[in-house]
């Protein structure tokens, strides 16, 4: 099966938007203190802004699957 390059583009787009995704997950949890004390958030608040990189991937899994 030979890919054109519209297909190259968008397999490209979708694996640039998952790295993106990926490397905020990376990101977030060592500065968790950080944003616990500067944002003066309780452990619900936190766990809210932690989860919500997770819930994004989740989210842009379903638009991505019907891509390919």
């Amino acid at each position: 099966m030979k890919l054109s390059r519209r297909d190259w583009v968008r397999l490209l787009l979708l694996w640039l938007g998952g790295i993106d995704l990926r490397l905020t997950m990376l990101a977030v949890p060592p500065l968790i203190p950080l944003i616990h004390r500067d944002l003066h958030l309780d452990e619900k608040g936190v766990g809210a802004l932690v989860s919500l990189p997770v819930l994004l991937l989740a989210t842009a899994a379903v638009p991505g699957s019907l891509l390919i």
